[in-house]
């Protein structure tokens, strides 16, 4: 493929609701959206970013300035033979993983589209129907809380994963359990407990909980390594595991024994691959999570989660979750609880509505490739 052109373009859509967790606030989506054109076709690919630094250390005006200074100049370098080759070219790059997911995920897009063939089916997916859980933020009150629980059971949701911090936690799930005590149920701390805490976090063992996400500090793997030991219930790691060779060492220090899949944390498809082939061999859980997605990121975390070795709902909700409109035409709904069915469109299968997007874009940028 030699690629012609790349737009990138800064979205703005508000979302229904405020989502709170223990690191952030938010009450809009602002990302990165982009094109890349080859052959007459147009692959998309969405930002995992925010403008804040609070996820990971990547913001939006860090991904911006990958994109354009490096990225792009690598993308119109040569031709690309497949997304593996660009993902191969682009490793000495360092970290940056969001920039990359962002760029890698488009020529994913575009090459599916130019093979004739779905990008799940692509990338090796097994399964045509999705699991989803949902993720619930931080509430003002335990009733709001549990009148959230309540619908996402009555919508069918198969899981519940709930946003926790120091404080708001033990007494928090004791209503949760008294109220719903069998719904599949697990928690995420984003990173926001200590060992100091290890009491606390050893009273989480009596509410039969799925597992414990992110419990520590992303950084502190020795730390969950001894929590993984003083606990019963399983610890998933999300912030943890940026590349397959953190999971590595995840697993020969026995730190956690389930893993948060997000594509755009771990910089792209090919690496998402190598993850799934690692915790498939290796006996560990895996789901694909997201980072509140429109619907292009969404298309992209669902092709994912169609692989054999994703074998746990993830957070993969349908577009109406999250916005009053999304900016594909057809948005991702429920085809039965739970469940989202996945088509047979080349790529990941959506059809951008562009005169939304236009509308909801704060900034737009052109780039041609000068030796096309």
């Amino acid at each position: 493929m030699i690629i012609e052109s790349v737009e990138l373009l800064k979205v703005s859509l508000p979302f229904k609701e405020t989502f709170v967790s223990s690191v952030s606030s938010e009450t809009t989506k602002e990302f990165f959206l982009i094109r890349v054109l080859a052959d007459g076709v147009v692959g998309y690919g969405e930002s995992g970013t925010t403008n804040n630094a609070f996820y990971v250390e990547e913001t939006n005006c860090s991904l911006a300035y990958q994109v354009e200074n490096f990225l792009i100049p690598l993308l119109f370098q040569e031709g690309v033979d497949s997304p593996l080759d660009f993902a191969q070219r682009v490793t000495p790059i360092r970290r940056n993983y969001m920039a990359k997911a962002l760029v890698e995920s488009a020529v994913w897009d575009l090459y599916a589209k130019l093979s004739k063939s779905s990008l799940w089916q692509k990338v090796g997916g097994v399964k045509d129907e999705i699991e989803v859980g949902v993720s619930i933020g931080l509430q003002s009150t335990v009733d709001l809380l549990l009148e959230k629980v309540s619908l996402a059971v009555e919508q069918g949701y198969r899981r519940v994963k709930l946003k926790i911090e120091p404080g708001s936690d033990v007494d928090l799930l004791h209503s949760i359990r008294r109220e719903f005590p069998k719904i599949p149920l697990m928690v995420d701390a984003n990173g926001s407990y200590s060992l100091s805490d290890i009491r606390t976090l050893r009273r989480l063992d009596d509410f039969e909980l799925l597992m414990i996400e992110q419990p520590l500090d992303p950084y502190d793997l020795l730390g969950h390594a001894t929590l993984a030991r003083e606990v019963s219930t399983p610890i998933c790691l999300d912030e943890a595991v940026c590349c397959s060779s953190d999971l590595e060492v995840v697993m020969a220090l026995e730190a956690g024994s389930v893993v948060n899949l997000k594509v755009s944390r771990v910089g792209g498809v090919a690496e998402a691959l190598k993850i799934e082939r690692l915790c498939r061999e290796n006996g560990i859980g895996l789901w694909c999570g997201g980072l509140y997605e429109a619907g292009v990121g969404r298309a992209l975390n669902l092709a994912i989660a169609s692989l054999e070795g994703v074998n746990l709902p993830g957070d993969t909700s349908p577009s109406s979750r999250y916005f009053e409109r999304d900016i594909i035409r057809t948005p991702f709904e429920f085809e039965s609880p739970g469940l989202i069915k996945l088509g047979d469109d080349f790529g990941i299968g959506v059809e951008i509505d562009e005169e939304y997007l236009d509308y909801m874009t704060l900034e737009k940028k052109v780039f041609v490739n000068p030796i096309r």
